[in-house]
């Protein structure tokens, strides 16, 4: 979702959420008091997961067919070897929880080693123990069912913190039943049962789906702009993407049905005809028109003007709140008072952190690391800048900022129609692997902008695509490297609209200011 949209809810995305809410729930209390549901529903959202996001961009129904009959190879699998089924499901429960300590630790320094491990751990012990092992998965797919509705700013220890409790009340609800002679194995069933307890799930599965085909909001188009977008759509479609309704009709809904014209037949095609569309939208947002250009290009412009706050704030003992609350006023007083992002305002050891976001800590020493952007009229713009603390460099610092200063020049060198971003990538990332700090950066050198920050990242760039370049180093204390580069820091980022013979840089401070 779009973190700039006013984003429209519906009564029907409303209900699917609290059922999915009260289902995570569920699990997390009492998910393995009914092993054969926990376990079937873990592999029919596997099945459909598999099988829409292979299927679905080419029929809707061929998709959900395909789930269904690998759902009941699941459940048929499951009854005769469910050692070896258990053992699959548990490769996931650890990894995510690892995955999750990474993602909002704001570090990018994931290791698969470790993720590795818990899979294999994990893969072990379903093998062992499957039928306690219930009392991992069950509270893993509760949390994940909540994280998804949760109207609220998640964090590890709000994921992390409710699994951990749920396992210990399961695992402990699970022996005294044991003990209490409450416990019984699970009979095999027959295929025919098995084909039965299918049919029940695929009923229920249907029946979700054509609560959507005919209850979804239709998005409708106002202006002459948005209905020649709403063109490019082959076959009404069911679209689950609030940036890809907006664009289509300026509408910022997460759940709708999509057609170039609507009626009742519509909805009905869409069971038979409907196909998922969203890779030829997003192939037609990369490239932008004028009008998305000029709001891109003021959006960079108000970002430039925030970002011009910074340096006289950039000194220690100057919270990081405080220089947030200063760029948000930059926004509000420049008519874009919403971010199109948390910004990232990161002093010292939190420089080394590229998605840190707490922005709670006071400056002391090293590297201020300011990543921001704002929402213009429905489109973003990023930007990204370093402070030396102190007001001056120590020479670590100084070969740190002039090294990526340099990896971005040479990717803007390179900038231009027919270029890839494996090439941009590959031209800033030999600058700084050349000085021996290549393992330090350790994300991607650039992706799109438009309706979201990270709009659809074209792999070939065309004239009137807009990304950006963000290389970056990151050193944490400890590492191999001379302690002077610990705790540093550093990235710079503008955003870029590709031209017929090169670039132009949209955060830019507007030319009266300059």
């Amino acid at each position: 979702m779009a973190f700039g949209l006013a984003v429209e809810s519906s009564w029907l995305l409303d209900l699917f959420k609290l059922a999915t809410a009260l289902l995570g729930v569920f699990l997390l209390v009492l998910g393995q008091r009914l092993p054969r549901f926990t376990n079937s529903l873990f592999w029919l959202l596997v099945s459909l997961g598999i099988a829409l996001s292979r299927l679905a961009k080419t029929n809707y129904l061929l998709a959900l067919l395909t789930a269904m009959i690998l759902f009941t190879a699941w459940q048929w699998l499951h009854d005769r070897l469910p050692r070896l089924t258990m053992a699959l499901a548990c490769l996931l429960p650890l990894p995510l929880l690892w995955f999750s300590y990474v993602y909002f630790s704001g570090s990018f320094a994931f290791r698969p080693q470790l993720a590795l491990l818990g899979a294999l751990l994990g893969a072990v012990a379903g093998a062992l123990w499957p039928r306690a092992m219930v009392a991992l998965l069950a509270p893993v797919m509760g949390v994940a069912l909540l994280a998804w509705t949760a109207p609220f700013t998640l964090t590890f220890s709000r994921l992390a913190v409710p699994v951990f409790l749920a396992c210990l009340w399961q695992f402990y609800d699970l022996n005294r039943r044991r003990q209490r002679g409450q416990f019984h194995p699970p009979v095999r069933r027959s295929t025919v049962e098995i084909l039965r307890v299918g049919r029940t799930w695929a009923t229920a599965v249907a029946g979700v789906w054509l609560l959507l085909v005919f209850f979804a909001p239709s998005a409708s188009a106002d202006d002459a702009v948005h209905k020649h977008r709403l063109e490019i759509l082959t076959a009404p479609t069911i679209e689950f993407s609030s940036a890809r309704v907006f664009y289509l009709t300026g509408r910022a809904r997460p759940l709708a049905m999509l057609a170039a014209r609507h009626s009742i037949l519509n909805r009905l095609a869409v069971l038979i005809m409907g196909r998922a569309q969203g890779r030829s939208i997003d192939q037609r947002r990369m490239v932008k028109d004028e009008d998305e250009i000029a709001r891109l290009r003021r959006a960079g412009q108000v970002a430039a003007l925030a970002m011009e706050k910074v340096p006289a704030l950039a000194r220690p003992g100057v919270n990081e709140e405080e220089i947030q609350e200063a760029i948000l006023a930059t926004f509000r007083s420049h008519g874009c008072p919403v971010p199109s992002f948390e910004p990232i305002v990161g002093s010292g050891a939190n420089a080394t952190l590229p998605h840190y976001s707490r922005n709670n800590a006071r400056l002391q020493k090293g590297f201020l690391v300011v990543d921001i952007g704002c929402m213009n009229h429905g489109y973003a713009s990023d930007m990204t800048r370093t402070f030396p603390i102190a007001g001056s460099c120590t020479p670590a610092q100084q070969k740190l900022l002039d090294l990526v200063t340099a990896a971005k020049a040479a990717a803007e060198r390179i900038l231009k129609p027919g270029v890839t971003m494996h090439q941009l990538n590959g031209a800033a990332r030999n600058v700084i692997a050349k000085e021996g700090f290549g393992k330090y950066f350790n994300h991607g050198v650039g992706h799109g902008v438009g309706i979201d920050v990270h709009d659809p990242t074209p792999k070939v760039l065309a004239a009137n695509m807009v990304i950006t370049l963000e290389p970056g180093v990151y050193i944490p204390a400890g590492a191999k490297t001379d302690p002077a580069y610990w705790d540093l820091g550093v990235r710079i980022e503008d955003t870029y609209r590709v031209t017929a013979d090169g670039y132009e840089i949209l955060t830019l401070l507007p030319p009266a200011t300059k």
